[in-house]
């Protein structure tokens, strides 16, 4: 019995794993891993299942080479975020093909990097290859909610199972399309993440006096200001090279637009400019740090005003940025009504 092609086990293994809910929390990442275990040994690989906790399952496998350089570290995450099957046109754990795509929570992160390394290193292991360096696959738990149980526990638990000089993991190879033109973008650089809690005090009462400097309203004006708000940018080397290497292959009149990407005063009518809103966004998000609302929390009684109102970002920083720095840009724009 011949062996399926690359892209047919890709695909099998895909939606195997889109089919699984793994919705962090509370992650059951257990399914997935035995899964990919599964698939490993059925080729000959000697895969190892790791747990910070029960359910939360960690899998490193290793594919000997001839030792002759360090080896290189495959990762992917097997958790996903909540997905709420009303909002999603076709059932999030379908798995399903639908318009040419595959249609699931994880799809795209990242559930495809897992079954792409999965199906890689079963064709290496079935063609008797030996590569000049080991290929270590690590399908991680937990990176949606900090890499605690996963990344993280796995470095400072079992550090030498995934120690290698260079490791692969998301966010590069997706197509981009701009123009005429489809990119394949290197991820060469990591964005850090800085989560911060919002606090607004004021004087409470009761709901039938109301206070137009309520916690409430300064909260409604707070997140107002931050959504609206463009935060500075920093031009960093590997984004100017991107630009750079966008811009020379677009037509002459759209070069000058991209370079105009990286000048403050314009980021914002440049951006719009720029064919669809994705897109868009992921510029922005690639000049200057980002902070995300996501959680709100006041009051406890409809008749009742609230003393303390608290919202929580989702802070993400440029390469080179610290948390401090991210920090000093909230607090100009936000003011020193809101404590961070």
């Amino acid at each position: 019995m011949s062996s399926p092609s690359l892209a047919e086990d890709t695909r099998r293994l895909c939606q195997a794993l889109l089919r699984m809910d793994t919705t962090n929390p509370p992650g059951n990442e257990r399914i997935c891993a035995q899964l990919l275990e599964r698939e490993l040994r059925e080729v000959g690989l000697e895969p190892v299942l790791l747990e910070a906790q029960p359910a939360r399952t960690n899998l490193v496998v290793r594919l000997r080479g001839t030792g002759k350089l360090p080896p290189v570290l495959l990762t992917a995450h097997l958790d996903v975020v909540e997905a709420d099957p009303t909002k999603w046109k076709y059932p999030p754990f379908s798995g399903d093909e639908h318009e040419g795509c595959l249609w699931g929570r994880g799809a795209i992160d990242m559930k495809n990097m897992a079954a792409m390394c999965t199906a890689i290193l079963r064709r290496l292991a079935r063609s008797g290859t030996r590569l000049d360096r080991d290929i270590i696959f690590a399908a991680v738990a937990d990176e949606e909610a900090g890499c605690d149980l996963g990344s993280r526990f796995l470095v400072e638990q079992h550090r030498s199972l995934v120690e290698a000089e260079y490791a692969i993991g998301e966010s590069g190879g997706f197509s981009l399309h701009l123009g005429d033109t489809t990119f394949y973008p290197i991820q060469v650089a990591e964005k850090g993440f800085c989560w911060v809690r919002a606090r607004i005090t004021g004087e409470p009462g009761h709901g039938s006096m109301p206070r137009h400097d309520s916690v409430i309203t300064r909260l409604g004006e707070a997140l107002a200001t931050l959504g609206n708000t463009q935060l500075p940018l920093h031009a960093t080397s590997h984004v100017s090279n991107f630009l750079d290497a966008l811009r020379a292959r677009q037509p002459a009149l759209i070069q000058p637009l991209i370079k105009l990407l990286a000048r403050p005063q314009l980021l914002a009518r440049v951006a719009r400019l720029v064919p669809g809103a994705s897109i868009s966004r992921s510029f922005s998000a690639l000049l200057a740090n980002t902070a995300a609302a996501t959680v709100v929390r006041a009051g406890a009684k409809t008749n009742v005003i609230p003393g303390v109102a608290e919202f929580e970002i989702d802070g993400r920083t440029l390469p080179g940025q610290t948390d401090e720095d991210l920090l000093r840009e909230l607090r100009a724009v936000l003011g020193s009504d809101v404590e961070l």
